[in-house]
């Protein structure tokens, strides 16, 4: 995102930090209330809708949200947003309406309204009730379409192959084993294509990866087609060919551990105009507007220059193009050259641009000699790893979060004997009875009406023959400019989801001009002094049009491709492997039996809006109860409400009269709000939510939600022993204030535990393969850390399945014990963003309307948008598959050897692995104030490393990096904090690698010189939870240390093994031991040789930290730099990793010895020395002489210049011997990889240096 200018002082990356140092959030009251009445009279008894919120209590210090804000540690001196002041700002603008229309109306494309009632953020078709005929129409509905399995083709008794009732199937790539002999072959391509993803919805707009057909693997031989109807063409202008039609997340690539897979890939998205996303893209972000050859970017202030879809129909040839792709096996084990990561991407043949490729783009060595057509780039995937689920998508710099959400990804699946060995022992259930269960979330373009009101700057004309992909594009900041260190309460943007560094109280100013532009509504009603909203200021924030959002949290569950699917199962067990594939969202993944939906309102009239409620009715369907979820704002009369029964409930129930109150007072804050209702006749016969057990409910498209009870306890019978599989709801905080970490009185209760199964996921796998244990997975909401040691983070403490993005987890589900006939629920309550909750990104059935605050209205009984009941489970016994004798024990027993058969041991001695390894050893923990490790005897120093929060200081935005920390230092040289007894240095992803390793030796001991374990611990100075990912190794996780507190907290359960893929929450410290081992290759590998800034030229200045680790200055210049073999760590939400949570990781690995080495004397004094290269990656020949029986002495070190060739031969003369002498040679070739440069006064940054073993020694004698 940050840029360089070499004329003027421009977008300095130096992050602007505030006081203390990150960006905290705050604990804050809801404003929500429920009244229950039968007739007239209010009985303290409080209702409860469909499902549950897990945000949001009605107290003073329960969750409601936690708006990102600053400084949490220093409280009284920034202001917070919360929903409470959000909703109580709406209030106030409908007290004032706005004094005329706009003057310049927001329009496709145009400059938003920031400050009015528009929340630039779009939600997904919603269904319409009307109140006259009493029907609903429109809308998504819920279970409606099945499951898309691989396929295309079923696989006889298996229910998880094959296609759904809509032709969606996962397609299962064919392999060709014979065009390299030892590997599987595949061609895949990237198109352009619709596919239909709901029964409601039209076909969608999609990207995403295809298998090619070729002459050993036709396939179906299908013609591809792009979407305007034109062909698929290659670069020679012939068709292009698929084995199969691309579909939602294909090709599946099945694997064997220590088979290797190669892939050739091209390219065939349109050029020009035509390829350009039908997303909006930020060119301002580094990657996605203008690069090295353009010497003044300024030209593209504010993404006006680069082409973006709101200015120009086409890219400028000297920007990057919005049609770059690439691939990244995600968790594989893979040489640097097929990482696939930011810098290493195609363009499609014939594109117009300077930038065809990315800089670091390398091929396979041995396919087609390394060389390769535009367009077209090789992989090479070792799969020198043990049985696990993978995925493949793209990378591409500035664009991985829009073509992710696009849908270029796909699973990878990797098996192995000992896997097999399980299956066929019966112990986990076989290969046809497991399938990827992949999770994401979107938001569907709704029609045209409802898109003008609530995103009517979205840049792209509404097709209205399809339902496209809606993604958010305008930063809404939290705050009114200007700050008012007087009435903060004005300064709230009831619009508002993010911070805006310039306009907070104190103020977080940009560096240079983008902090405000004139807002053209300004005249028409311009803000007084003091304000009265709504009203328009003077200046609009300086974020770009469009902008990158530090998250994009969208409302409609997609699995598999399909909005909430249906899986028909037969009573046996089932592996599912689950993948959260969402761009940023995280579930908390639970199982419940299914329930039938009840009664809801609608209010309409009364001159306002935004008024919902949550009905309860009686065993004879009468309406006894409600809960009022928002009262609304501006009306000036009582609304109708309009009662309608369940979707699908025949006869429908009839006969309730309901009326509102309104508070008509105005000088009170709930002026204009609904305040409560009056229950006048509750009628009869309306649908009884009803739990979908057995034959209960005979249809199961009925059973549409999961039933609710108050959080509260003695609200029902809650599980209250840790013994019980399904834990403790009970559990107690030691916070007075909150005294539950579950039951804790959040909005819309908990689900009612009459509705837990008899079963559990079982956990056998995480991204790094088999578990140590089997983990049984407690069905169970969220529960939150309340303690006081940790203010203004709410972190979770209790969970079920708890993913974050690209989290996987393979689990079995065991139905044997559910009756024939049951439907159970996949549910999910986790609090977005986890540590900091917005009500507005839960979307749930009977849920608050959030209209007034720019979210959804209340969501429907049976439709979307909701994010909570996922999907459907519907057992019946004569449904085949999955295995029929299914033991817990017998899985415990056998889990452990496989471990130690295909795992390696653990890094740091711990007694969860005793059991594999037949070992008595106790766990070794890092407390806070250690900054050393010993294991087995041998004492290693810790690497500090952090996670920081901060504002773009260029354009105001909230802005995250990874660094370095210096522990136990005071921060003088800087404005960043002291946390966690840490000082932390904040990097961008183009100042100097700072993570430096050693490619390691299984066989050497841990920390010899042959070892390259590192034990890191990562401060976290963020207010989220990122879940950070590590590309080629795994991690094994040692523990975490609350900053505040100094308790060291073990890892989860389901946190044992390997991991590459891992949750790193506020205010903890998390410590990890990697070991990085380079697989086994059939060729050598040249280092990664580029610019620190690949955007920028050579010699540009401004755009770096310009400080070393070491704390000291060091100013950095663009220049070239050996990484190595480069690899990244980055947070993989992908938001986060777009505005550069990401940092390269560099490889030593040792050169091969050089050889043929002969000495020969020219002259009296002086030696010719002649010797074979035969290394791709060494920097330098250090030669080396000596005498007689004296050591070997270093010479001289010079320069290769044989790059990454071998085979030629080199040449030396030494002038410096003495006379009569003989001479012993040897020579080194050496490889440092890392920043060499001198920074005086300061230390620099990190190198390293591997030596090859000597070459053979030669003599020489002179005179």
């Amino acid at each position: 995102m940050l840029k360089y200018e070499p004329a003027k002082a421009r977008r300095k990356s130096r992050i602007i930090h505030v006081s203390n140092g990150f960006i905290g959030i705050v604990l804050t009251a809801g404003i929500l209330f429920s009244v229950l009445l039968v007739n007239s009279s209010v009985v303290g008894v409080a209702s409860t809708g469909s499902d549950a919120a897990s945000i949001g209590a009605a107290t003073s210090t329960t969750m409601q949200d936690q708006t990102l804000n600053t400084n949490a540690l220093d409280a009284h001196t920034k202001h917070r947003t919360t929903s409470a002041e959000r909703k109580a700002a709406a209030i106030r603008a409908h007290k004032n309406p706005a004094s005329g229309a706009l003057v310049t109306a927001p329009n496709p494309g145009g400059i938003p309204d920031y400050f009015g009632t528009t929340p630039n953020y779009a939600n997904s078709p919603a269904p319409t009730a009307d109140p006259v005929t009493g029907t609903t129409s429109g809308g998504i509905r819920k279970f409606v379409d099945s499951l898309p399995g691989v396929g295309p083709d079923p696989v006889p008794g298996a229910i998880l192959f094959g296609k759904n009732n809509l032709g969606q199937y996962i397609p299962l790539a064919q392999a060709d084993n014979t065009t390299y002999p030892g590997s599987d072959y595949y061609e895949i391509g990237l198109v352009q294509y619709t596919e239909k993803m709901h029964s409601d919805l039209k076909p969608t707009l999609l990207r995403g990866y295809v298998q090619l057909s070729t002459a050993k693997v036709p396939g179906k031989h299908v013609a591809l087609i792009n979407p305007d109807g034109t062909p698929v063409l290659n670069a020679a202008g012939g068709q292009v060919y698929a084995v199969d039609n691309p579909h939602y997340l294909g090709p599946l690539i099945y694997s064997h551990t220590d088979r290797p897979v190669r892939v050739k890939f091209t390219n065939f998205l349109p050029t020009g105009a035509g390829g350009d996303l039908f997303l909006p893209v930020d060119t301002t972000i580094m990657g996605a507007g203008v690069g090295p050859k353009v010497t003044d970017p300024s030209i593209n202030d504010n993404g006006t220059y680069c082409g973006t879809n709101l200015t120009s129909p086409n890219t400028p040839a000297n920007c990057y193009a919005q049609n770059r792709v690439t691939i990244h096996l995600h968790g594989g084990n893979t040489p640097w050259i097929s990482d696939g990561s930011q810098d290493m991407w195609t363009t499609p043949a014939g594109e117009k641009t300077q930038y065809p490729k990315g800089v670091s783009t390398k091929n396979v060595p041995d396919m087609d000699n390394g060389i390769e057509p535009a367009g077209t780039m090789t992989f090479y995937y070792t799969n020198q790893q043990s049985a696990r689920l993978m995925f493949y998508h793209d990378h591409a710099y500035g664009i991985t979060r829009l073509n992710v959400y696009a849908g270029i990804a796909a699973p990878y699946i990797v098996d192995d004997n000992v896997e097999a060995g399980l299956e066929s022992n019966g112990i986990i259930p076989a290969v046809r009875d497991e399938a990827p269960l992949v999770i994401q979330d979107k938001t569907y373009l709704p029609d045209a009406s409802t898109l003008a009101a609530e995103d009517p700057t979205w840049p792209f004309a509404l097709n209205t023959s399809r339902s496209d992909l809606w993604f958010p594009h305008v930063y809404m900041p939290n705050q009114n400019f200007p700050a008012d260190a007087t009435n903060a309460a004005l300064d709230v943007n009831p619009m508002g989801r993010w911070d805006y560094g310039p306009w907070m109280f104190p103020s977080v100013p940009a560096v240079v001009n983008y902090t405000s532009f004139p807002n053209p509504r300004f005249a028409t009603n311009p803000c007084g002094n003091p304000p009265v909203a709504p009203c328009e200021y003077q200046f609009n924030h300086g974020t770009p049009l469009p902008s990158v959002v530090p998250e994009a949290f969208v409302d409609t569950t997609v699995i598999n491709g399909n909005a909430y699917p249906y899986l028909n199962v037969g009573r046996n067990a089932y592996e599912f492997e689950v993948l959260d594939a969402a761009n940023d969202r995280g579930y908390n993944l639970q199982l419940y039996y299914a329930s039938t939906a009840g009664p809801f309102v609608k209010f309409t009239g009364g001159g306002g809006s935004g008024a919902s409620a949550a009905l309860t009715v009686d065993a004879t369907g009468s309406i006894t109860g409600y809960t009022i979820t928002s009262g609304g704002a501006g009306y000036t009369s009582a609304p109708d409400v309009a009662v309608f029964d369940a979707r699908g409930h025949i006869p429908a129930g009839s006969g309730a009269v309901i009326t509102a109150g309104v508070d008509l007072n105005a000088s009170n804050v709930t002026y204009g709000t609904v305040v409560n209702m009056m229950i006048v006749n509750g009628g009869s016969s309306y649908s009884v939510p009803t739990l979908c057990i057995g034959n209960a409910v005979s249809n199961p498209g009925l059973c549409t939600e999961v039933r609710m009870v108050p959080a509260v306890p003695g609200a029902a019978a809650f599980p209250a022993d840790n013994t019980n599989p399904n834990g403790d709801w009970t559990a107690t905080t030691g916070n007075a204030a909150n005294p539950y970490a579950i039951l804790d009185g959040r909005i819309g209760g908990v689900p009612d535990p009459a509705a837990i199964p008899p079963t559990n996921m079982i956990q056998i796998k995480s991204e790094g393969g088999i578990l140590p244990a089997p983990v049984v997975i407690p069905n169970r909401p969220v529960g939150f850390d309340y303690n006081n040691s940790v203010p203004g983070v709410l972190n979770v403490r209790e969970k079920a399945l708890f993913m974050d993005p690209a989290e996987r987890a393979e689990v079995i589900v065991d139905f044997s014990r559910i009756p024939d006939g049951s439907t159970l629920i996949l549910y999910s309550d986790a609090p977005i963003p986890i540590t900091g909750a917005d009500p507005r990104y839960d979307y749930f059935t009977d849920g608050p309307d959030n209209t007034l605050i720019g979210g959804a209205p209340s969501t429907i009984p049976g439709y979307g948008p909701n994010i909570r009941t996922l999907m459907q489970f519907r057992v019946n016994a004569a449904v085949g598959g999955g295995l029929a004798s299914f033991s817990m024990t017998n899985l415990t027993n056998a889990q452990p050897q496989a471990y130690a058969q295909s795992q390696d041991k653990p890094i740091v001695p711990e007694s969860a692995y005793n059991a594999a390894f037949h070992t008595g050893n106790g766990n070794t923990y890092v407390g806070f104030p250690d900054t050393s490790i010993t294991i087995n005897g041998t004492m290693l120093g810790m690497k500090p490393k952090s996670i920081n929060d901060a504002f773009d200081p260029m354009y105001g935005g909230l802005y995250t990096t990874l660094g370095v920390a210096l522990p136990a230092t005071p921060c003088t040289y800087s404005t960043s904090p002291n946390v966690s007894d840490a000082c932390p240095i904040p990097y961008n992803h183009w100042d100097p690698p700072t993570e430096v390793y050693k490619n390691g030796n299984a066989a050497a001991q841990i920390g010899s010189l042959a070892d390259g374990t590192q034990i890191w611990r990562v401060y976290s100075n963020s207010v989220d939870t990122h879940p950070m990912h590590w590309h080629m190794f795994n991690v094994q996780v040692i523990n975490r240390i609350g900053q505040l507190d100094g308790a060291i907290k073990p890892p989860d359960p389901n946190e044992l093994g390997w991991r590459e893929t891992l949750r790193m929450n506020p205010l903890e410290d998390t410590v990890v031991a990697i070991r990085p081992i380079k697989p086994d290759l059939p060729w050598d590998l040249p280092n990664n040789i580029r610019p620190l800034d690949v955007t920028a030229p050579l010699g540009t200045k401004m755009q770096f930290q310009n400080i070393d680790p070491s704390g000291q200055t060091a100013n950095v210049t663009n220049h070239l730099v050996n990484f190595g073999e480069e690899f990244v760590w980055h947070c993989h939400i992908l938001g986060h990793e777009e505005i550069m949570i990401m940092r390269p990781m560099s490889l030593v690995v040792t050169p091969n010895a050089p050889s043929n080495l002969k000495a020969q004397r020219t002259d009296k004094t002086v030696i010719k020395l002649t010797w074979t290269d035969n290394s791709t990656d060494e920097t330098d020949w250090t030669i080396q002489r000596k005498t007689g029986a004296s050591d070997w002495a270093t010479i001289a070190t010079v320069p290769s210049t044989t790059g990454p060739t071998k085979g030629t031969k080199v040449r030396y003369t030494d002038n410096t011997g003495a006379s009569d002498t003989t001479y012993y040679y040897r020579i080194l070739a050496t490889n440092i990889v890392g920043d060499t440069t001198v920074y005086a006064p300061g230390v620099g940054y990190p190198n390293m240096a591997a030596d090859s073993a000597p070459s053979n020694t030669d003599t020489a004698t002179t005179k």
